[in-house]
């Protein structure tokens, strides 16, 4: 369940226009590694926050929360951008934030971006012109990948990028380095066709053109594999992309990073899509096995898109099969180069009432009772119609709001019987409600106080704040407030 940033971190100082944005904003999900020395931030909310701001917020984090150890805060932003913005306004007001996540992230990035000339056709459509380099055209993939994944993703807003290149920059310094590496470059291919003839050519077995040779052709082997393996047709009904597989499942919770390949199991949460470059479409989905959640990643054919959308769709109960992988660029956990995906039924152990004589609840709180009861009246009604019950007692404290849904939960051709009541509350009116007087009066000199904690136990809860107002002759005289 969502919380406010202040709830999260009650005690974190930071000034007024920080402490506005940040009061907007929701925590998703909090995570920390194995060995308790990194700390991920899940953020949410309609309102951007530019990523200098994003990055302060990390440090201060460690600084005021984590001071004397060790400890790597990563803040993952996600909005949900009212719909004046499309990607050309969200670049208007968000290119130089771009610009900073890169240069933290790679500044060999950073510099192709920074030269980069960026117009927008239309509102959706991004031309994006670099540097006719050899540097630029090596990076140009990842470069568009990170665009997308911070105005698709991170922002929500539809965008698709079209590349091009432009005339390449007079520094003499990068045409001779371009120039180098043209030359390496050409030298490993010619390497390559040697080996490939029979005709081996003469070096040292760990000279860097082997080396950058072999580096060539891994990806290459890798691709082909994948490809091969994304159009094998599966026999199995229940195979609905990839092939059929028959491991183990493992626990997300125990997936603490990239431990190569995975089978999980679980109940698909959110979906998303979208279409990216070279009639190609991106299907990002969450899935849960109720012990962790986790996302996964999909690249698919236009064509092919609805009918894996018509299987990958909330609430429904998934088997997949794939590789565990740590985006370099947001540190995000994910499940890529997907094997395989089957559909399977519910694994959840349904409970059930065996009992031949069952047996009637008197003392049933819903959600209306504060602090105590979790479950909406409906669904409880459901579960005793279910497991053969007759009646149920409805008893929340102190107010009967759960009364009308109780009443309209009941289906009209059902012997079931809601039994209505509450447990409420006595006063002993005998009782002063004064204690040890000493003949004072509300216009006497005295101390208003209010405390803030982290919860109502006093053994395992703490006091975070206190605030006191000093009353005279029933007026506000002096105040006081002080975190602790």
């Amino acid at each position: 369940m969502a919380k406010t940033f202040f709830e999260v971190f009650p005690t974190l100082t930071v000034n007024e226009e920080m402490k506005k944005l940040l009061s907007e904003m929701e925590i998703t999900k909090v995570s920390a590694n194995r060995s308790k020395t990194s700390i991920r931030i899940y953020l949410f909310g309609t309102h951007l926050i530019q990523k200098a701001q994003v990055f302060f917020l990390e440090k201060e984090i460690a600084r005021q929360l984590f001071y004397g150890h060790r400890m790597e805060i990563k803040i993952i932003e996600k909005y949900r951008l009212s719909g004046q913005y499309t990607a050309k306004r969200l670049m208007d007001v968000y290119k130089d934030s771009i610009a900073e996540e890169l240069k933290n992230y790679s500044i060999l990035l950073y510099n192709i971006y920074r030269k980069a000339e960026i117009s927008f056709s239309e509102e959706s459509r991004m031309s994006l012109v670099l540097e006719s380099t050899l540097v630029a055209k090596e990076h140009a993939k990842e470069l568009i990948e990170i665009l997308e994944k911070i105005i698709c993703e991170r922002c929500g807003l539809d965008c698709r990028i079209e590349l091009s290149f432009g005339e390449k920059s007079e520094n003499g310094k990068i045409q001779k380095a371009d120039f180098v590496i043209e030359q390496e470059v050409q030298n490993v291919i010619r390497l390559s066709k040697m080996a490939k003839d029979g005709t081996e050519p003469s070096m040292e077995p760990n000279t860097p053109q082997k080396e950058s040779a072999k580096l060539t052709e891994e990806p290459k082997r890798k691709m082909k594999k994948s490809v091969e393996k994304k159009s094998f047709s599966s026999g199995n009904p229940d195979v609905i992309y990839g092939r059929d597989f028959e491991d183990e499942c493992i626990d997300i919770e125990k997936i603490t990073g990239e431990i190569g390949e995975v089978v999980i199991r679980g109940q698909v949460l959110n979906v998303e899509s979208r279409e990216i470059r070279n009639e190609k479409t991106i299907i990002i989905f969450s899935i849960t096995d109720f012990t962790d959640t986790i996302v996964l990643k999909i690249f698919t054919k236009n064509e092919s898109r609805d009918e894996l959308l018509s299987h990958i769709k909330k609430d429904a109960f998934l088997k997949i099969r794939g590789v565990t992988t740590i985006d370099k660029f947001d540190s995000e956990l994910t499940i890529g180069s997907i094997y395989g995906i089957k559909k399977i039924s519910d694994f959840r152990t349904a409970r059930m009432d065996y009992s031949p004589a069952k047996r009637v609840e008197l003392h049933c709180h819903t959600k209306m009772s504060d602090m105590d009861g979790v479950s909406d009246v409906k669904d409880i009604i459901k579960r005793a119609i279910k497991w053969g019950h007759k009646a149920i007692a409805i008893t929340d404290h102190g107010n009967v709001q759960s009364f009308p849904d109780a009443n309209h939960a009941v289906p009209k051709d059902s012997d079931f019987k809601v039994i209505y009541g509450v447990e409420a509350y006595l006063v002993d009116d005998l009782k002063s409600f004064v204690e040890n007087a000493k003949g004072q009066s509300l216009s006497d000199t005295y101390v208003v106080f209010d405390i803030e904690t982290t919860g109502f136990n006093p053994k395992s809860n703490k006091i975070i704040e206190i605030g006191a107002v000093k009353v005279e002759n029933h007026v506000i005289t002096d105040r006081f407030s002080a975190f602790v």
